[in-house]
């Protein structure tokens, strides 16, 4: 199909700009993707502090003494009816 070229000018202005406006709508995209990622994996990292402080287990950092201070003397009834020495496993306790 044949345009003249004045049609033809104002065909090639709206392509431009729908393009442009693809390419702007990708970077908001991207940057979105980018910073729910970054979100995710600060909570990755927050979450792996608190289970593992300073990259080790927890128990290798803080002594049973200081969960007895912080938690009091029932912390023991709760720990020896939720452990078991011989199952090879992470049990994690949150305090109430």
């Amino acid at each position: 199909m044949q345009v003249g070229p004045t049609f033809q000018r104002s065909v090639m202005s709206a392509r431009t700009r729908a393009m442009q406006g693809l390419d702007h709508l990708e970077q908001r995209l991207v940057r979105s993707a980018k910073q729910a990622h970054a979100v995710a994996i600060g909570r990755y990292h927050k979450v792996r502090e608190g289970v593992f402080p300073g990259g080790v287990l927890q128990e290798r950092r803080e002594g049973f003494l200081t969960v007895l201070a912080d938690h009091g003397l029932g912390v023991m009834d709760e720990l020896i009816g939720s452990l078991d020495p011989i199952e090879k496993r992470f049990s994690v306790f949150v305090p109430r």
